[in-house]
C-alpha cells in the first residue's frame, strides 16, 4: 500500500488496502464468501470460482487510513475495481 500522496484534488490514497486482496496468501483469509456458487478457491496468487454467480465480501475500516472529519464531509470519492480473467473451458 502506498503512502498518501498530495495533489490539486487533495489527498488520495492508491494501493491495495485489502487484506489477501490479490490472493497471494493462497487462502481466503481476511474475505467473507457471500455466495458461493461452486465455490471460492486461492491457488496459483489468484482467486478463482466457477462460472455460476458468486459474491465475497470484505470490510476495509477507512478511519483507519483517513480522518473522520474527511470521511463524513461527503466529499470524499471512493472509486474501487476488480481484474476479472476468464480462463479454461466450459
Amino acid at each position: 500500500t502506498r503512502l498518501p500522496r498530495s495533489g490539486k484534488r487533495g489527498r488520495a490514497l492508491t494501493g491495495n488496502l485489502l487484506r489477501n486482496g490479490d490472493a497471494r496468501e493462497r487462502t481466503m483469509d481476511g474475505w467473507s464468501v457471500v455466495n458461493g456458487g461452486d465455490g471460492w478457491s486461492a491457488k496459483d496468487g489468484v482467486f478463482k470460482t466457477s462460472f455460476e454467480p458468486n459474491t465475497r465480501r470484505q470490510v476495509v475500516d477507512l478511519v483507519n487510513w483517513v480522518e473522520a472529519s474527511v470521511l463524513d464531509s461527503g466529499k470524499v470519492e471512493i472509486v474501487l475495481g476488480e481484474q476479472i480473467t476468464e480462463t479454461g473451458s466450459r
